[in-house]
């Protein structure tokens, strides 16, 4: 008897983690921006650490501090980039979730949820030497160095 309990107990177990996966699939099947959106902050992350290879700022810093304004899954990817090095400076990741928090950074990454702090960024950015990144609609008028568009998953 406590045999069949464990063979029922393991078959609906099995049953509940074949559900999920199959659910799992259905939702990226149905809701392909899922699976774009972790892709496209993972292509970001690419591209700003391709940036540092090529940009020089006054007094070359010893490390090189990037960083993001508001919530953003590009936080987290960018975390594999402190693993590497930009030239022969270490790379340091920060968040911060309001523009009073900004301190020291050489790249600020400005999330579509603080698009409305754009412009007075751009003029701090320019007097603290910060490369200005944003993912903002028309960001680039907005004041940001480089903007990130993407349409029809391309970026």
């Amino acid at each position: 008897m406590i045999t069949k309990i464990n063979n029922t107990t393991f078959s609906s177990t099995f049953k509940v983690k074949r559900c999920l996966v199959i659910n799992f699939f259905i939702l990226l099947l149905v809701f392909p921006e899922l699976a774009f959106t972790q892709n496209l902050y993972r292509h970001y992350a690419e591209s700003i650490y391709y940036f540092t290879k090529y940009i020089h700022w006054p007094g070359e810093p010893e490390e090189l501090v990037i960083a993001t304004l508001g919530e953003s899954p590009l936080g987290e990817e960018l975390h594999i980039l402190e693993e590497k090095l930009a030239g022969e400076k270490k790379i340091i990741i920060k968040k911060f979730k309001s523009v009073a928090e900004v301190t020291h950074c050489h790249i600020l990454f400005v999330t579509s949820s603080m698009e409305h702090d754009l412009k007075s960024l751009a003029v701090r950015a320019k007097n603290e030497h910060i490369l200005l990144l944003s993912e903002v609609h028309d960001g680039a008028k907005k004041g940001a160095v480089i903007n990130f568009v993407h349409q029809a998953h391309h970026i």
